[in-house]
């Protein structure tokens, strides 16, 4: 019968398509019929959410509403898989049919939000805000996941900017827990730090900031005392970010920058003749000894003493006399 369901589903003739599904639906138990899995291993209720097939979807709804809580093998209802897919349309024809499927949770805890944001269909995220607005389900945006994470630490982890100004910018302020920390003791800073690279970063972190996010994580030392570390500083953030196969690039390069300047530093050109200069020789004492022999004694006294002397003009030898 699923089969069949299928079949109809997938026909070019929409005419009249509310009897025929109908009437298919009657032949047997709904539950049995929709929620049985065809031979391709598809929910009809799924693949007409997974293939766009709108009317369908819509028709589906008007015949029994129920059918938006079936789950495939993988604990996904008809929503989840239309978020997946990115189709607006059916997302709402499903809430609006629906709006307890909002609240339906994947075997790994995943809400419709998580997976639009996993799977970067930030259109039907914004979708669903619309719905969960308008149904007052609110408190969606702080459940977690297996991992203990939220839409808001998905979306850093993403950095996903235009669904942050979303989450942290509404006039009434931030619609999550900034400060929600996951499984492992990290906020939806720790996750920004740890994944610093760019100017889309810097960015994020303004809004954060804006919002009030703070650090969670510290770590313990063996005492079980809290080990206070500071934020990292953006020269180290970078330095992480690079991975090891270019650090081993740069250190290579340097390494040959390195032994290039070397090599060129003690293999100049001589550009001094060792022939055009004087060549040096050592004083010894005697030599000095016997250059003060060969000075002036008037210079050698001139160095002790200081005496005043009058000269007198001798007319007859026409020479300075010294008079005392």
């Amino acid at each position: 019968m699923a089969q069949e369901l299928l079949e109809i589903s997938v026909s070019d003739d929409t005419t009249n398509l509310e009897p025929k599904l109908e009437k298919t639906l009657v032949t047997s138990s709904r539950w049995n019929v929709v929620g049985e899995q065809s031979s391709a291993c598809r929910i009809p209720m799924h693949f007409c959410c997974e293939n766009g097939l709108i009317t369908v979807v819509k028709e589906l709804t008007k015949v029994d509403p129920e059918l938006c809580r079936l789950k495939d093998n993988h604990s996904r209802t008809p929503l989840h898989v239309a978020v997946m897919k990115g189709n607006e349309e059916a997302i709402r024809v499903i809430v609006t049919a629906c709006p307890e499927s909002l609240k339906m949770l994947t075997c790994i805890r995943e809400t419709a939000l998580h997976l639009a944001l996993n799977h970067n269909q930030c259109g039907s995220f914004e979708v669903l805000m619309e719905e969960i607005q308008k149904h007052k389900q609110e408190d969606l945006l702080n459940w977690k996941d297996h991992e203990g994470n939220t839409v808001f630490h998905i979306s850093i982890s993403k950095k996903q900017v235009q669904i942050l100004e979303l989450l942290v910018h509404p006039t009434n302020g931030p619609l999550v827990e900034v400060n929600a920390r996951n499984r492992q003791g990290f906020t939806a800073l720790d996750l920004h730090y740890r994944n610093y690279s760019d100017r889309v970063d810097r960015d994020i972190s303004r809004l954060l900031h804006k919002a009030g996010a703070k650090q969670g994580y510290v770590p313990y030392s063996n005492g079980g005392q809290p080990i206070l570390e500071p934020p990292p500083k953006f020269t180290e953030m970078m330095v992480e970010s690079i991975s090891w196969v270019t650090k081993s690039i740069l250190l290579a390069v340097l390494i040959f920058i390195a032994g290039a300047a070397y090599a060129c530093l003690f293999n100049l050109p001589n550009i001094y003749h060792l022939e055009d200069h004087v060549k040096f020789t050592m004083l010894s004492v005697d030599d000095l000894t016997s250059a003060s022999q060969r000075l002036p004694k008037c210079l050698l006294l001139h160095g002790f003493q200081y005496r005043h002397v009058h000269r007198k003009y001798d007319h007859d030898t026409g020479k300075h006399v010294v008079t005392g």
